[in-house]
């Protein structure tokens, strides 16, 4: 196995045990024997869990700029297809890192650097390329990060004959008639509701 792959073995390992295991418990022995890999494979990457912790930031700090690049040029590339190769290379690096982290509550350190990158680059960029609000740009944002991510991948793997726009235009009737249903059961009685559903009454 590569050097690389090793590395993002236990990267995972470590998110996925600090999701489940107290932050200040995790152990080398833990890691290593999540990821399925010996301890002098551990120590000959990693000095110690700090030193896999800064891995871990470097990484996503790395994607995330990625990511803002690929969302800037997006709007002068004409080859759709490139553009969600390079967004679903980009989230697959950075997703199953950042998920598992972003649901605890007792983060690691460099947690708040990750969250402010987050705020200033990538939800920055929307508001600026999309002319959209915070609060668009959070539900963007969460969509974008979970079936987003998921839609992305799907279309940059397989070779569907269906155009981007036809996908858009699909996955924008799931979200307008099934979103807004769940929503709208979830919405607790006296709550203040949209002026677009009080017109309609």
């Amino acid at each position: 196995m590569r050097k690389d792959d090793l590395k993002i073995k236990m990267m995972r390992a470590y998110c996925m045990l600090i999701a489940v295991k107290d932050y200040a418990e995790i152990t080398v022995k833990d890691i290593y024997e999540r990821a399925g890999v010996s301890k002098m494979t551990f120590y000959r990457y990693f000095g110690n869990i700090t030193a896999l912790e800064e891995e871990i930031r470097e990484k996503l700090l790395s994607a995330l700029e990625s990511f803002v690049n690929i969302l800037k040029e997006a709007q002068f590339n004409t080859d759709i297809h490139e553009t969600l190769f390079n967004m679903e290379r980009t989230l697959s690096a950075f997703y199953p890192l950042y998920s598992p982290l972003a649901t605890i509550k007792d983060k690691p350190l460099f947690w708040e650097e990750i969250e402010n990158k987050v705020q200033t680059e990538i939800k920055q960029t929307f508001m600026d390329l999309y002319a959209l609000s915070n609060e668009e740009v959070d539900f963007l944002y969460a969509f974008l990060m979970g079936g987003g991510a998921a839609c992305i991948t799907e279309y940059a793997d397989n070779q569907h004959t269906a155009s981007s726009e036809h996908i858009a235009a699909v996955i924008y009737k799931l979200v307008f008639y099934g979103l807004s249903g769940l929503i709208a059961k979830e919405e607790k009685p006296g709550a203040a509701r949209s002026p677009e559903k009080r017109r309609t009454e």
